[in-house]
């Protein structure tokens, strides 16, 4: 009986390493699906978050500075862009001499005895100011599009990132 028994032990012992080494692999899969254990001490734990951070950060330069796509899209905002809209805008009208000039004389108040045109200057850098505002904004809007887009490449391939990203909505 007992030599029957060891028999039959003896021709199950295949099937039962075979289950386990593939509940091992399932765990494994799950597990790194998952992600790595984070450590149970607070310097574990820093450091962690710190590699996390320099993955990132190393994705995310590489995005700027052209090693991955995305970089020249800041660089044609301001030397194309911003350029073209600034030369849409009129300024030899209101940059004249003829403009300045009556711009100085108002800021005298019509006594030319009392040159003082640091007001009429002030005015005339102000009403500048104005006039490029709308590109200067849009230019910083195209930016800021394009620098979160690329923040959201940065943290989809990182790895720790992209695992949380799909229990929250920082890829949308």
């Amino acid at each position: 009986m007992s030599q029957h028994l060891e028999t039959v032990i003896k021709s199950r012992i295949p099937g039962i390493q075979s289950l386990i080494n593939k509940t091992i692999a399932e765990l494994e899969t799950e597990l790194s699906r998952l992600g790595k254990p984070i450590a149970a001490d607070a310097g574990g734990k820093l450091y962690t978050i710190m590699e996390i951070c320099r993955i990132f950060y190393q994705n995310f330069r590489e995005h700027l500075d052209g090693v991955r796509t995305g970089g020249d899209k800041v660089y044609n905002v301001f030397n194309n862009q911003l350029p073209a809209a600034l030369k849409r805008l009129q300024f030899d009208r209101q940059l004249s001499m003829e403009n300045i000039r009556k711009l100085i004389i108002e800021a005298d108040g019509y006594q030319p005895h009392l040159i003082a045109p640091e007001q009429g200057y002030r005015h005339l850098i102000e009403s500048t100011l104005v006039t490029i505002r709308g590109p200067a904004e849009a230019a910083v809007d195209a930016t800021h599009s394009i620098l979160k887009d690329l923040v959201h490449k940065a943290m989809s391939e990182t790895p720790v990132y992209s695992h949380l990203c799909l229990y929250c909505s920082c890829t949308k």
